[in-house]
Parts: C-alpha cells; structure tokens; sequence
C-alpha cells in the first residue's frame, strides 16, 4: 500500500519549482543545535564560577590561617625577647641561672596561654554547632575557623614550653643546687600541661570542622 506524501513546492519567475521543505528542516535544526550549544556554554560558566568562588575561598583560609600563625610566632618571640639578657659578669653571657630563669618564664606562660587557647576553641566548637543545627554554614565554618586558630595558637605554645623545659633541665645540671632540680621540675610540669591543652584545643577545633562540614 503506497503512502501518500504532501510536499510543498514554490515556484520561481522562470517557471521552476522547487521543494521547501528541506531548507524548513534545516533552520530548524540550526536553532536547536544553537540552542542546546548556549545551555552547554552556560552551564560550563556556572560551574567554573562555582569551581572559583570555592577555590578562593578555600584559598582565603589557607592565607588567612598562614598570617594567623606568622602573627602568633613574632607575639612569642616579641614576649620571649629580653627576657633572662642580662649580661653576666665578666663574659657577658647568661648564666645558667638566665636560663633557668627564663626557660621557667616561658613554661609557665606556655601554661597559661594554652589554657586559654584550649577554653576559646572549646566555646568555637559550641557555637559552631549551634550554627550548624540552625543550617547556618557560613556562620559555623567562621566558628570553626577560630577554634582551628586558637588550636594553633596552643600547639604553637606547648612546643614552645616542650624546648623551655629541655632548657631548664640543661642549665639545673650546671648549676646542681635542689633549688635548680625544683625549677626544672616545675618548667617540665607546665610544658606538659601546656600540651595536654594544647590537645583539648586540637580536638575542639576538629570537632567545629566536623559540624561546619555538616551545615
């Protein structure tokens, strides 16, 4: 059974008809394929925009937290400077009591200031939290981010307060006096209580990261 097919025909001036259909087919296939090239482009756009703002934002962090770190190094040495400088006699060196002093000086803050630290990511890692639990990512990945700093600030610290107490140890066995040993003593207990914060800071930074993630 044949099938019967309408064609359009035009003719020209001269007489000559030709089929148009083809040429119909034909524009329309040219704006489908433009369309579908623009959404194609367009979604590549989005995507690479996409692909930059979180690339610089991660990048934002890593400076931001680069800078943090620079600014907590020249604090320690700027309050470690000076300190036990006072020329001895005759070779104008510090004795080993200097040190002692100043080793102990320097645990004893590591102590203070890592307790601090440890206190400030404890409470950046509750209201990270928080944040995340009311859906709030921008607000808790901020949270996190200090307590990550606050983390790093205590690290930094109880490092210090490891090598003050190494220090100590060296210049009680040049002086040899009970009073020496004692301080020594004393400069290795502060170093470990600078690092046992200096851990609870850790673990609360991690723990804001955690939830910043989950927002």
């Amino acid at each position: 059974m044949k099938t019967l097919v309408t064609r359009k025909f035009q003719t020209t001036r001269h007489g000559r008809r030709f089929h148009t259909m083809p040429h119909k087919q034909a524009g329309m296939a040219l704006i489908i394929g433009l369309v579908l090239t623009t959404s194609a482009t367009l979604l590549g756009v989005s995507s690479m925009m996409n692909s930059t703002q979180e690339h610089r934002a991660s990048q934002n962090f890593v400076e931001s937290a680069e800078q943090m770190a620079q600014a907590i190094g020249d604090a320690a040495a700027a309050n470690t400077e000076g300190r036990g400088q006072d020329p001895a006699p005759n070779n104008g060196e510090a004795t080993p009591q200097d040190r002692l002093d100043t080793a102990g000086g320097v645990a004893a803050d590591a102590k203070s200031s890592t307790k601090a630290d440890s206190q400030a990511a404890k409470a950046a890692n509750k209201q990270a939290k928080k944040a995340a639990k009311n859906g709030s990512a921008e607000q808790a990945q901020a949270y996190a981010d200090q307590a990550a700093a606050a983390a790093e600030s205590a690290a930094q610290a109880a490092a210090a307060a490891k090598q003050a107490a190494e220090d100590a140890k060296a210049a009680a066995e040049e002086l040899g006096t009970e009073a020496a040993t004692d301080a020594a003593k004393t400069a290795e207990k502060n170093a470990k209580k600078a690092q046992k914060n200096a851990s609870a800071a850790a673990k609360s930074a991690s723990k804001a990261q955690k939830a910043a993630n989950r927002a």
